[in-house]
C-alpha cells in the first residue's frame, strides 16, 4: 500500500483535527472498552 504525505499549512492542520475529532468521537464503534468490563 502506497503512503502519500501531504504538506499542508498549521490553519489546514487543525482544521482536519477538529473534523477528525468529531467524526470519530461520534462513532460508537470507536468507543475504548475498560479492562475491568472485559474480566467480567
Amino acid at each position: 500500500m502506497p503512503i502519500a504525505v501531504r504538506v499542508v499549512s498549521d490553519q489546514d492542520f487543525a482544521a482536519w483535527v477538529e473534523a477528525a475529532k468529531k467524526k470519530f468521537a461520534s462513532n460508537p464503534a470507536n468507543a475504548v472498552a475498560s479492562a475491568a468490563d472485559v474480566m467480567r
